[in-house]
């Protein structure tokens, strides 16, 4: 592995750990009402799959792809909290 992609190793492991505990909740209650909401269990299901597909090619592939997951990554972080605040906010709004 080249020094530079050093820090962004760094950086996705620091990001695993700290999102564990939401990437936990989330899969816990997934998985517990399975029975009462099929489909997003099977998305778990799809998505957990190719989640492993995406590590088996960045793990084999690491000079190439991990930097731009990385960016991905940030991408889509800023818009999946944001989101989660915006839903978070209208609801406590709608209680008001």
């Amino acid at each position: 592995m080249a020094f530079e992609l050093v820090p962004l190793v760094a950086f996705a492991h620091v990001a695993t750990v700290v999102n564990a505990p939401h990437y936990v909740a989330t899969y816990d209650l997934i998985v517990e009402e399975r029975h009462r909401n099929p489909t997003n269990y099977r998305w778990f299901l799809i998505s957990s799959a190719l989640m492993l597909a995406v590590v088996v090619l960045v793990v084999g592939h690491m000079d190439e792809l991990l930097g731009p997951l990385v960016r991905v990554y940030l991408t889509w972080s800023a818009y999946h909290y944001a989101a989660q605040h915006f839903g978070i906010g209208t609801m406590y709004a709608a209680k008001g």
